[in-house]
């Protein structure tokens, strides 16, 4: 296992040197210190299976309230929703990303669909590249680093990417000071998975619906493998812009690599019934066939991947994994 040191090269420190003095730390009150149950599946996927006696670990994060409870609360500036921990469906995410038990994709009633999509776990086991949108503290990603740095063999001759990527540059922030906790933390089975032939983590601001990302793919010519969220649609407003950003992501990266079949795995709650303002899962996969003229397929995953977080008194619906892709 990995030193704290020998990290460093994985979880860089914040580079503030191009950074406005408008980005003072005062303006982030992250007081509180949450966790995030890891699935067990995250790091037994490893051939060397690094994970202690039990399987399991907690991520610990930085946010500015605690996890007792879903809404805005004392030292959580009004909208930023992204800045405080949502029991929702960060587990259930990671849980199928690193799934060993393939379970059937729908309902089998659209036989258009057939083909299209492979179960999120082999196109992630495929991937070097992958980006979070709409991160927020930055939980998801940084478990999904620390799963695939756990399945790297050390004469791996490519190093995965994961981009944590957020609309909000305070989210941005946040997701970097839990990137350079976690890295910190030698008593974090986290970190201590981690090897030295590991995975980059960067967190970068990224809007979604513009008319196009130009630069963000300068930066990143060779785009992404895949593309994951988790509770990321709160309204009906949302959606285009959204799947208008997901839709670029994956012609992208199909143009830039002809052999790929780029994916975008979604892990939504349905909070519909809490105000008519959340959209529905219906109003979902609706709004993903209709994103560019149809130019993307959309899937719901069977199965049930909610584990803990499913079981929080007083959330919404279950856990519901959906699979987008570009048409052939």
């Amino acid at each position: 296992m990995a030193s704290v040191d020998a990290l460093a090269g994985c979880f860089p420190s914040r580079d503030r040197s191009d950074e406005s003095q408008d980005g003072d730390d005062g303006m982030l009150d992250l007081s509180s210190v949450v966790t995030l149950d890891i699935p067990s599946c995250v790091l037994t996927t490893s051939a060397n299976n690094l994970s202690g006696s039990d399987g399991a670990f907690k991520l610990n994060l930085l946010a500015c309230a605690s996890a007792d409870g879903e809404g805005d609360r004392p030292g959580c500036r009004q909208g930023n929703t992204g800045l405080f921990y949502w029991r929702g469906a960060s587990e259930g995410l990671l849980r199928v990303l690193f799934s060993t038990h393939e379970n059937d994709l729908g309902n089998g009633d659209d036989d258009d669909n057939d083909g299209a999509f492979v179960h999120p776990s082999v196109a992630l086991a495929k991937a070097t590249r992958v980006l979070e949108l709409g991160a927020g503290l930055g939980g998801a990603g940084i478990g999904v680093a620390v799963g695939m740095a756990g399945r790297q063999s050390p004469d791996a001759q490519i190093k995965g990417v994961v981009v944590i990527t957020d609309g909000n540059p305070d989210a941005v922030e946040a997701s970097r000071r839990n990137v350079d906790l976690v890295m910190n933390d030698e008593t974090n089975m986290a970190t201590k998975a981690l090897r030295t032939r590991c995975v980059d983590v960067s967190c970068e601001v990224l809007l979604w619906g513009q008319a196009n990302h130009d630069v963000f793919f300068e930066k990143h010519p060779d785009s992404f493998d895949v593309v994951v969220g988790c509770d990321l649609i709160y309204s009906h407003e949302q959606l285009p812009m959204l799947f208008a950003t997901i839709w670029q992501l994956l012609k992208t990266r199909r143009e830039r690599s002809t052999n790929s079949n780029p994916m975008a795995i979604i892990a939504f709650r349905d909070r519909s019934r809490l105000s008519p303002v959340h959209p529905n899962l219906d109003a979902v996969l609706t709004a993903a066939f209709m994103a560019r003229k149809g130019g993307l397929l959309a899937e719901v995953l069977g199965g049930d991947y909610g584990g803990s977080e499913a079981e929080y008194e007083g959330a919404a619906g279950r856990v519901q994994i959906i699979l987008i892709t570009l048409q052939q």
